[in-house]
C-alpha cells in the first residue's frame, strides 16, 4: 500500500525523469525546462499518462519483493526483521530480498516505462505485446543490471526503518516514499547523459 501510495504521489516526478534521460544531446533539457514543457503542452493531465500501467507495475512490485522478504528471513532469521536480527545480516538479507525481487519483475518496470512514455499509451498489455513483437523477449530485461545495483538504497532504508519503527501503516507509507525517491534521485544523477538516441525511438514505435 505505501509504495503505491508514493508511486502516485511521485508520479509526475517519474515522467519528467523518464524523458530527461531519454532525450537526446542535441534536443536534451533540464529537469524544470521539462516539467514547464509538458504542463503548457499537455496541461496536469501530461505528467500522469501511463498511470494505471505504473501502479500494475508497484503492486506487483511491492508484493513479490514482501514475499520474498518472508521467505528469506523466515529462512535465514530466527528473530524475523527486528532489532534482535544483527544489523548487518538485515541488511544482507533486504539486499538479496530486492535483487531477487529485481530479478523477477523488471520486465514491468521496462513496460510500464516504455507505456508512459509513448505518445498514446496503449496500455500495459497492449505495449508488452508490441515491444515483443518488435524486440523479443530480451528487451524486457533492459536495465537489470542497474536496478540490481540501485537495490542497496531501498535495502538500507527497509533496515533503518524496520530497526527504529517496525512497519505499520504509516511506517510503510514512509519507506515506500523514501524509496522511491531515492530510486528516481539515483536513476536522474545516472541519467544525466542521455540513454542512448537510438534505443528509445525503437521501444516507443508503437502505433
Amino acid at each position: 500500500m505505501g509504495s503505491i501510495l508514493a508511486e502516485v504521489f511521485l508520479f509526475p516526478v517519474d515522467t519528467v525523469k523518464l524523458i530527461v534521460q531519454t532525450s537526446t544531446m542535441k534536443n536534451g533539457s533540464g529537469f524544470f525546462a521539462v516539467m514547464g514543457n509538458i504542463l503548457q503542452e499537455k496541461g496536469i493531465g501530461g505528467f500522469y499518462k501511463g498511470l494505471g500501467a505504473a501502479i500494475l507495475k508497484e503492486a506487483v512490485h511491492s508484493f513479490n519483493f514482501w514475499i520474498w522478504h518472508g521467505l528469506l528471513f523466515q529462512g535465514f532469521s530466527h528473530a524475523d526483521d527486528t532489532s534482535r536480527t544483527p544489523t548487518s545480516a538485515r541488511l544482507v538479507l533486504n539486499l538479496i530480498a530486492k535483487q531477487l525481487n529485481w530479478l523477477c519483475t523488471v520486465p514491468f518496470e521496462v513496460i510500464s516505462s516504455v507505456n508512459q512514455l509513448s505518445p498514446d499509451s496503449p496500455g500495459f498489455l497492449s505495449t508488452a505485446v508490441l515491444l515483443y513483437q518488435n524486440q523479443g523477449i530480451g528487451t524486457f530485461y533492459r536495465g537489470l543490471a542497474v536496478s540490481l545495483v540501485l537495490a542497496i538504497n531501498p535495502a538500507i532504508m527497509n533496515t533503518l526503518i524496520t530497526t527504529f519503527l517496525g512497519l505499520g501503516l504509516l511506517q510503510e507509507c514512509l519507506l515506500g516514499l523514501i524509496t522511491k525517491t531515492l530510486v528516481i534521485m539515483d536513476l536522474l544523477q545516472l541519467g544525466q547523459q542521455p540513454l542512448s538516441p537510438n534505443l528509445w525511438p525503437r521501444l516507443l514505435h508503437i502505433h
